[in-house]
């Protein structure tokens, strides 16, 4: 009885953390269909880090 208990929260689980994802997702979308200009500005600093740094390398920590 415990293991199916705890098979119906697992699924409730996951159920609302689709239905969080989506509306994350959503939320996304309709902030970079109102600011282009922030989402362009965005996009013009990666592309300048990119220029940068072409390897795109990051941190490593020496041993």
């Amino acid at each position: 009885m415990g293991v199916s208990n705890m098979k119906i929260w697992l699924i409730c689980l996951a159920l609302i953390g689709i239905v969080v994802m989506e509306e994350v997702i959503q939320l996304d979308a309709a902030m970079t269909t109102h600011h282009l200009e922030v989402s362009g500005l965005v996009s013009y600093r990666r592309l300048l880090q990119e220029a940068i740094n072409p390897w795109q390398r990051g941190c490593s920590k020496l041993t």
